[in-house]
């Protein structure tokens, strides 16, 4: 008696889920063609020009690479 309790919860609230799932199923799909109609296609993407970086400095001191500040 006492596992039957929530296994007959556990059975009704699947139902429940099932039901729902059911109900919403056509209205999911026609939310999701709707948005596939809106969405904005960022396929392609131009990059123009040389974009230069310079290395970070790798811990070494100006006095280690020679340098000296006066």
């Amino acid at each position: 008696m006492l596992l039957q309790v929530p296994n007959g919860l556990g059975a009704l609230f699947g139902l429940a889920q099932l039901i729902l799932y059911a109900i919403y199923y056509k209205s999911t799909k026609r939310v999701i063609a709707e948005r596939k109609e809106k969405e904005v296609n960022l396929s392609k993407v131009v990059v123009t020009g040389v974009l230069e970086v310079e290395p970070k400095n790798s811990g070494t001191t100006a006095l280690q690479n020679g340098s000296q500040n006066h």
